[in-house]
This record gives C-alpha cells, sequence and structure tokens, in this order.
C-alpha cells in the first residue's frame, strides 16, 4: 500500500464516515438510501485498516526505497503538520527532549559549527527524533581525521545505498533535481585517517569540497529492512493523525459556510439544451442559483421554481445541530487517540479538562510513563554523542565531556488552572513535597528565629529540596503566582513568611 494510497484512502475514511452518520433525509426522500449506506459502510470497513511502512530494496544497485514511492517521510510530516493535535504533540516532545540543555556546564556553547552550537544543534536534532525517533548527522574531519563540525541533516532527503547515503532536499517530492543529489559515505570509527584523507580528497575532486560522512542513529523495527529507515511507532495509526487535520478542514468549512443546514434538493428533468439569447439552458440559470446559496458570502435564501405543479422542486433539510454535535465528539475522541499514540499525557497538551484529571496517582502515572518515553528519546542522541565522543575537537568543547541531557518534570507543566483544582494535600504528593524525614540533609543558610532553628529547613531530604527548587523555578518562570509559592512552600515545608521571602525573589530585587 503507497503512502499517497494510504492519504487518499484516509481521507476516504473520514468522508465515507461522515456521509453514512450525518445524511439523514426524511422517509421516502431518496430511493435505496438503506442498500446505499450499507454499501458505504461495507467501503469503510475495507478502506479502515492500519497502515503499515513498506521498504524495498533495489537488487541492482542497493538502493533502498523508503516507502513504495520513496516519500514515506514526507508523508508522514505533511500528516503530523497538517493535524493541530499532532504538531502540539511534537512540540511537547521537542520541549522536554531539550530541555535545559546539557547537564554539563559550558557544554551547550560549545561550537557544532561556523554558524551553530551544539545547543542549537540538539534542537534540530530534538525535533528529528520528535518525527522519526532517528536523526542524522554530517561529520566534517581535519587533516589529522578528527570531527571538527557537526552539521544536523533532514532525514526526509536522505536515502541509503551500498555503503552510504544519497541526499537531495526535494527527494520524495515534485521538481527535484538530480544535479543536485550528492553522496555521502557512512561513518566508520574504525577508518584511519589515511583512509578518511584519501575520502576527502575524492570528495574534493568531485564536488569542489569536503562532504564529511553521515552519521545515522535511529530505534530499529522489527518490520522488513525496519533496520535500515526509522518507522515512527505512530506510523501505524496515521489515519487518526490524518483524520485530526481533517476534522479541522471540515470545522472551517461550516465557519465558511456560516453553519447552513445541509439540503438535498429533488426535482423533475431540467432542460439542459436549449439556451436563450444569452447563451444559457434552464440548467445554468438553475446552476447558478444554487451556486449562489453556497460559499463563505452566500444568499440567505433560495427561490427554485418548477416548470410545472408536477415538477415542483422539493427541499428536505438536514439536522445541521446533530451533524455539528458528531463532529465535535469526533474532534475529542480523535484528539484523544492521536495523543496516546504519540504517548503524550492529554493534559500536557490541553486536551484534559479542569476537574476531569482523575485522582493524582493516574496523573502521576501518566507523567511517570511519558518522562520513560522522553529519556528513551534523549538517550538516542546521547548515543549519537557517545558513538563519536573521541574523535571530537570542536571550538569550546570542554574536556572529558558527559553529553547527558537534562530533564524537566512533567508534571512542572502542568497547567496552573488545573493545579489549583487540587486540594493541598493531593498538590503535595503530585509535587512530591511531603515532610517525611529520611537521609536529612542541612539547607546551607537555613533560618533561624531567635535561638530555635527551624528543623524542617535544618533537615531537609535531598527529594524535598528539590522540591523546594522546584517551586522557586516555578515562581522565578512566572509559571506560579507568588501567593501560589508561598501556599506550596508553607504548607509543604513549615516555612514561615519571612523564610518565604528570602527564596521567592525575583531578578529584579536581588539586583
Amino acid at each position: 500500500m503507497t503512502d499517497r494510497r494510504q492519504s487518499q484512502r484516509a481521507e476516504r475514511v473520514v468522508n465515507l464516515a461522515a456521509d453514512v452518520k450525518t445524511l439523514r433525509p426524511s422517509a421516502g426522500a431518496l430511493s435505496g438510501l438503506s442498500s446505499a449506506m450499507n454499501s458505504l459502510k461495507s467501503k469503510i470497513a475495507r478502506a479502515a485498516q492500519n497502515a503499515v511502512a513498506v521498504i524495498i530494496k533495489n537488487q541492482a544497485n542497493q538502493y533502498y526505497f523508503y516507502g513504495e514511492l520513496d516519500n514515506l517521510p514526507n508523508a508522514i510530516i505533511q500528516a503530523v503538520d497538517n493535524s493541530g493535535t499532532a504538531t502540539a504533540c511534537v512540540g511537547r516532545l521537542e520541549q522536554f527532549i531539550k530541555a535545559d540543555g546539557f547537564v554539563m556546564e559550558g557544554l551547550d556553547d560549545a561550537k557544532a559549527n561556523k554558524m551553530q552550537t551544539l545547543a542549537g544543534l540538539v534542537d534540530d536534532t530534538a525535533a528529528s527524533v520528535s518525527y522519526f525517533d532517528g536523526y542524522a548527522w554530517r561529520l566534517i574531519f581535519n587533516a589529522a581525521g578528527d570531527i571538527a563540525k557537526l552539521y544536523s541533516l533532514p532525514i526526509k532527503g536522505l536515502r541509503r545505498e551500498r555503503d552510504g547515503f544519497k541526499f537531495n532536499p526535494l527527494f520524495g517530492e515534485f521538481g527535484k533535481q538530480e544535479t543536485e543529489t550528492v553522496f555521502y559515505p557512512e561513518y566508520d570509527p574504525e577508518r584511519t585517517p589515511e583512509e578518511r584523507r584519501k575520502l576527502i580528497a575524492e570528495q574534493v575532486l568531485k564536488y569542489g569540497k569536503q562532504l564529511g560522512e553521515v552519521l545515522y542513529v535511529f530505534r530499529k523495527g522489527l518490520g522488513r529492512y525496519y533496520d535500515v529507515y526509522p518507522v515512527p511507532r505512530y506510523y501505524s495509526s496515521i489515519e487518526d493523525v490524518i483524520s485530526d487535520g481533517k476534522i479541522s478542514q471540515l470545522d472551517l468549512r461550516n465557519i465558511t459556510q456560516g453553519f447552513r443546514t445541509p439540503v438535498i434538493i429533488s426535482t423533475g428533468p431540467i432542460d439542459d439544451q436549449n439556451q436563450d439569447e444569452d447563451g444559457k439552458t434552464a440548467q445554468d440559470y438553475f446552476d447558478e442559483q444554487l451556486q449562489a446559496f453556497t460559499g463563505e458570502d452566500a444568499s440567505p435564501m433560495l427561490h427554485l421554481k418548477g416548470s410545472t405543479e408536477e415538477f415542483k422542486p422539493t427541499v428536505t433539510t438536514i439536522n445541521v445541530a446533530e451533524i455539528l454535535d458528531q463532529t465535535d465528539r469526533a474532534s475529542d475522541r480523535i484528539a484523544k487517540r492521536v495523543a496516546r499514540i504519540f504517548e503524550v499525557p492529554d493534559v500536557l497538551i490541553g486536551i484534559a479538562k479542569e476537574g476531569q484529571l482523575g485522582n493524582v496517582q493516574e496523573v502521576k502515572n501518566q507523567m511517570a510513563l511519558f518522562a520513560l518515553t522522553v529519556y528513551k528519546k534523549q538517550d538516542l542522541i546521547k548515543q549519537g554523542f557517545d558513538l563519536i565522543k573521541d574523535k571530537l575537537k570542536l571550538e569550546g568543547l570542554p574536556l572529558n565531556p558527559d553529553f547527558t541531557l537534562s530533564t524537566l518534570k512533567p508534571f512542572d507543566l502542568i497547567p496552573d488552572a488545573v493545579i489549583a483544582n487540587l486540594t493541598p494535600e493531593e498538590q503535595k504528593e503530585l509535587f512530591e513535597i511531603n515532610l517525611e524525614a529520611s537521609q536529612p540533609v542541612t539547607l546551607p543558610g537555613a533560618p533561624i528565629q531567635g535561638s530555635e532553628r527551624n528543623d524542617a529547613l535544618a533537615n531537609l531530604t535531598g527529594r524535598q529540596l528539590q522540591g523546594i527548587q522546584r517551586v522557586v523555578r516555578k515562581f522565578n518562570k512566572e509559571e506560579l503566582t507568588y501567593d501560589q509559592a508561598a501556599q506550596l512552600l508553607i504548607s509543604g515545608f513549615a516555612m514561615t513568611e519571612e523564610q518565604v521571602g528570602a527564596w521567592l525573589v525575583t531578578k529584579d530585587e536581588e539586583l
């Protein structure tokens, strides 16, 4: 099944489903409607099949087609970009993968290439990992055979052939020029400096410059040739992503048409042969009347005349309220399915409503699973850096670099309106700021009032200290108001108002 046929099939599913569910004309308006609906249902059953990514190998030149039409990554990007829910999921994944950059101090500012720092490279890489569970880097070498520059390459422009990759930015798209296609050898960590210098000389002779080598890292699957190209796990439900975009188009159509009630117009024969002095037939005038009744600037009324009483047009209306209600329900249902296949909790992309999150434990479980998803994607990026770590000679790179990425706590980004819906006990449980003492850690500079120490602050556990820092960080980012942050610190850590004031200090107050 080709990618284009997949997209067309999913579109037919949405359109056919709309026909079956929303067309409810009055009895006798259309003969044979029941049998037609049954036929439509059978077509939907045949069309609604899960997508399967097909990767084909050309045995003659060992070229691998990325999809039957060699445009699978392009189709994936288009489907995601046309879906508001999928785009929100990808955005959240990118945000959590990048987090606050590398844990190691100074590593973000190292130069990946002339125009980009390592932090910028990770931005591009996180986007690729969010879409494809994989990424590609172009490695440029110095005379000693060490890596002097790193560039991100878009996966949609790479196709594997023999021991390397063809690259063209328009692979899988119309207008691709073969003259723009270049060949990158795959990175081989065991290639000697002499072999690498010879390879660079060949590239300079052919292309006028060094192209370098490509490091291709992705999570391999178990399907046929799924160790050649990355296929994101959500692709098996790509129809849900496409349907989400089609629902938005349906809403736009309803808006532009002013939520007009759909109608079925029945007439007798209309003359489409005999023209008047203006060169128009009766059918032409009838079509013009109907055209004036459609579109964004359509007339609010329609007047139809029959040539005789027998052939007087009849108009059957369809309940638009029911159609809109079904659209709303389908929109929520499909959006939740899209969030699920991307493994992003509903609440992080604004789907879950206030007061409908269930118990705190359920929220924590969802966030914990999302954190595991993010950790796996971050580890994929770290694997790439670790593979080339010994060869990296980038400008500003610290000694013995550790390419571990920082992490964000998923529940730190739960909307404030949702947090406000929780009781103080639920907030403390969710933010893990209970006062149980274990492995106490003395907080430097813990306030002392008079001759008495605040034992709650003097003997904090490591987790409790992290809890305080988390609340302060959210306050500094203006994700919590002063009163909200103060309530959490007072109820969670038994702080006094004076101690709260010492912790919740804005940058302007510090200056």
